[in-house]
């Protein structure tokens, strides 16, 4: 196809001609990943570089990146590998004289192994670098490996911070090197106080997922003013005549059995279906156990699946059998809640692989089932349908974003529905809250958990 950039993807290929280490802070469906490509054509045309790291998301590495470089006429030119696969393969792929090379991040470690030459690559592209918020991952050591060694860093990310700006400080360090933020610690005692828990709710979050460290006041634009040289932020709907979306939130109706099972396990960390012992030992697994009691299925401690009920079942086939030929994308957290919905729902598929992307994306698949950690970045889905059905929630904000943008996103031609089937009275509620903003703080949520008492009494 003939490459003709929006306005605003002349205006970011311009920010990163004059930027040579850079962010792009792009909404998803944007073409982040176009604009890039035409970045690295340009710089490998004048000589600039010679070879370029694109890092991604296991299924983007496989299918996004590939699938543009063969969609553009401009890009036909540019010659790639992809290192994924065996070991075996990759270490093959690796030692290939080519001008870009694509990786997923867990291949990074293996990739340092296998390379004698520290400097093989001139520049980096970080596909999703929210992806390196933590400074004491693998991933992120082994880039500072790499990074001296490069002419420049691209870092590209529709949800570059969605929990806290204390996530910026290690993705934006990959880019610059700590010029802008500092060192980690000076940038926290800075920008942000610790909040101590309070008696009650000492033993209730025993990690920091909910965020112990708040930004003080006023304190984002001090941040964002550090960062206004190095990245760029766009907004979809300042750009793009986006489709409409419309949220849904299906009630679901557990019976008297279902609900009295669903408070045993939420008042007692503990209770008994068929004879089978259910019961967890900390909070976090509460909250998961408990998730899993509102979709109708549950591990035990042997770790097989124990049958609780069908409401949420059913609820879905009223929505597939009333959908009048429209596909459906299912997200579902849980390996016995996707097993269930492929036994149960006529003509439905895992995603599970690049072909059953495409042909999702063709038309051919009706309803597709995926985990939304393993769609959560990306991925092109939005030829396939523009139903989404959120069988089971997540806490996490950026993961529930992106996965709707798999869909949501530019080229989508309908309006997108987003169906959220909700189990009354559960944790449901208390997750779909979250999402929407409702809770703001550690202490709000941890309150809202006290009331619907999924807290538990004694570890």
């Amino acid at each position: 196809m003939e490459y003709i950039p929006h306005e605003y993807q002349i205006t970011a290929l311009e920010f990163l001609k004059n930027h040579r280490y850079n962010c792009l802070f792009l909404d998803m469906g944007m073409g982040k990943s176009v604009i890039t490509l035409t970045f690295l054509k340009i710089l490998l045309e004048k000589k600039a570089i010679k070879k370029a790291l694109i890092i991604a998301p296991l299924r983007v590495a496989q299918t996004t990146w590939p699938t543009e470089l063969k969609k553009w006429g401009h890009l036909k030119n540019i010659t790639y590998t992809t290192i994924l696969g065996t070991k075996e393969n990759k270490v093959i792929n690796l030692n290939k004289d080519t001008q870009l090379y694509i990786t997923n991040v867990d291949s990074l470690k293996l990739i340092i192994n296998n390379m004698p030459e520290k400097d093989k690559f001139n520049y980096i592209v970080l596909d999703e670098l929210s992806m390196y918020k933590n400074k004491n991952s693998v991933r992120f050591r082994s880039l500072i490996q790499l990074r001296p060694h490069v002419k420049g860093v691209t870092g590209l990310t529709g949800t570059p911070a969605p929990n806290s700006l204390l996530d910026l400080w290690a993705p934006i360090f990959l880019v610059d090197l700590g010029k802008r933020l500092g060192p980690y610690e000076k940038f926290k005692r800075s920008h942000f106080y610790y909040r101590f828990p309070s008696a009650k709710s000492s033993a209730a979050v025993k990690d920091s997922s909910f965020g112990k460290y708040i930004l003080k006041k006023g304190h984002n634009a001090l941040i964002y003013n550090k960062l206004k040289d190095v990245c760029l932020t766009m907004k979809a709907y300042n750009y793009i005549d986006m489709p409409k979306q419309i949220n849904n939130y299906i009630d679901v109706e557990l019976s008297e059995y279902e609900k009295n099972k669903y408070n045993e396990m939420a008042n007692n960390a503990y209770t008994y279906i068929k004879n089978s012992k259910v019961s967890v030992k900390d909070q976090i697994a509460l909250y998961n156990k408990l998730v899993q009691f509102a979709n109708g299925r549950c591990y035990n401690s042997n770790k097989n699946t124990i049958f609780i009920h069908d409401a949420k079942l059913n609820a879905l086939r009223d929505i597939v059998d009333t959908s009048f030929g429209n596909n459906i994308l299912i997200l579902s957290n849980f390996i016995c809640d996707t097993e269930a919905i492929l036994t149960n729902i006529p003509r439905a598929y895992q995603l599970d692989s690049t072909k059953t992307i495409n042909d999702w994306n063709t038309g051919k698949i009706p309803v597709l089932v995926a985990n939304p950690r393993s769609c959560g970045h990306g991925l092109n889905l939005q030829d396939g349908g523009n139903i989404i059905i959120w069988y089971s929630l997540t806490w996490s904000l950026e993961q529930y974003q992106q996965a709707n943008a798999r869909l949501y996103r530019q080229g989508q031609r309908k309006t997108v529905i987003i169906n959220h089937l909700i189990a009354r009275n559960t944790i449901d509620e208390i997750m779909v809250q979250t999402l929407n903003g409702k809770f703001t703080s550690q202490e709000a949520l941890l309150h809202a958990l006290k009331e619907k008492k999924f807290l538990i009494k004694k570890v």
